[in-house]
């Protein structure tokens, strides 16, 4: 991602800076040295003071006042405010999600030649099965050398989606993809799973950990997940170990993916993983990957603090006011994939739309494999639902007030 430049525009009242504790010292001097900017009504300050607050650098990371910067750069024109914010009413992030106005937002800021308007573009007449304009604003995309837009091309020739189906035309696109400057790791990680799923192509697991591990060390937050799990099962040729596992889901949930950090959540609940058990570690990967906006996380928050838990071993009072905040997260409906692509500081409003249209068919993939949700009983020995979860905190875990 292009390095910060400016800061934000003017409010009618100067914005009080509240500095992320563990921030990094340029981005408080950089937010310092911008922020004048910004307020005298700079609209690429304004901009990049959304982009601040959306990543948290140099202010506690705050998704509306980023949308409400991200909105006083788009009204005067600012083509990548304007994409961001179409991104912000796509979601629902920051804003109450509105198709119509997210589009609008769209059109203009790809009518002003935004290469990731352009690829949204696409997607959206994509979904009205109107290849033949879709394609239009695809190629506009990728002649500007946007690397998602490759693979959102690569995509279609895989799924034969508006083309003829052609794998090799694919990986083509694919690698192109992961061998630009701004490489996209969602094109890795779709290689790494053609070559581990064997569908439509011959399985070659050592391509399969090559491009995962590309992938992962690019940052990308489910390459990581995938990885974890490798190890934690012994699969695709990569020897079973459980504490690389854990490493790779506490890499994975630093980089905003929450499903990885409900992992390790389980896992110090339960005492798995060659993890003690600890409760009070669990909670706090619970409430982690509450925050990272995982739907299983927060219904078992929810019902934790609503309902309390007071047995002979463990004891964790009901908290109406925990409750209450924690049933408001759950009911902003916001999705953990989107959320996760707004917290990783690379993806801002690039890999969303991308990642959200290949899930159905991403999830037949890899010995059938899904990104798209777990599979969930009680007594089984890992990703048991939230209500077996809370009661399994009060069994055979030791006295302990929490």
């Amino acid at each position: 991602m292009t390095t910060l430049l400016v800061l934000a525009l003017a409010c009618a009242a100067s914005i009080e800076p509240a500095f992320a504790a563990d921030e990094a010292p340029d981005y408080i001097e950089e937010m310092r040295k911008w922020q004048p900017k910004a307020e005298a009504g700079d609209a690429e300050a304004q901009f990049q003071l959304g982009q601040m607050y959306a990543l948290g650098h140099g202010f506690k990371q705050n998704f509306k006042t980023a949308a409400e910067w991200y909105a006083k750069s788009a009204e005067q024109g600012n083509a990548k405010a304007r994409t961001a914010l179409g991104m912000c009413y796509k979601s629902g992030i920051g804003v109450a999600k509105n198709e119509d106005t997210a589009r609008e937002w769209f059109e203009k800021a790809a009518a002003q030649d935004n290469s990731f308007a352009q690829l949204i573009m696409g997607h959206l007449y994509i979904e009205k099965k109107d290849y033949k304009q879709a394609r239009k604003w695809i190629d506009m995309s990728i002649e500007q050398g946007n690397a998602i837009a490759m693979t959102r091309l690569g995509s279609l020739y895989q799924s034969g989606e508006g083309v003829d189906k052609n794998i090799k035309q694919a990986i083509q696109w694919y690698e192109k993809a992961a061998s630009q400057k701004n490489p996209s790791t969602m094109a890795m990680l779709l290689l790494s799973y053609l070559y581990s799923s064997g569908k439509d192509i011959a399985r070659d697991e050592q391509r399969a950990r090559e491009w995962l591990q590309k992938s992962c060390e690019a940052g990308n937050g489910m390459a990581c997940y995938e990885q974890a799990e490798n190890y934690r099962k012994g699969r695709q040729g990569t020897e079973q170990d459980e504490k690389k596992a854990v490493a790779f889901y506490e890499k994975t949930s630093k980089l905003g993916y929450g499903s990885a950090a409900e992992e390790l959540a389980h896992a110090y609940i339960d005492g798995q993983l060659g993890l003690k058990q600890d409760i009070s570690k669990g909670l706090y990967y619970l409430e982690i990957s509450g925050n990272l906006y995982n739907e299983k996380a927060l219904e078992g928050l929810v019902r934790l603090y609503k309902e309390g838990i007071d047995t002979e071993n463990v004891k964790i009072s009901a908290d109406s006011t925990k409750a209450a905040e924690w049933s408001k997260k759950l009911e902003e409906d916001i999705n953990s994939f989107d959320f996760y692509f707004f917290y990783t500081k690379s993806r801002i409003f690039t890999e969303l739309n991308l990642l959200q249209q290949l899930q159905n068919s991403l999830q037949t993939l890899s010995s059938g494999r899904s990104l798209t949700g777990f599979g969930f009983m009680c007594g089984a020995p890992r990703r048991t639902p939230m209500k077996c979860t809370l009661r399994r905190i009060g069994q055979n875990v030791g006295s302990k007030t929490l």
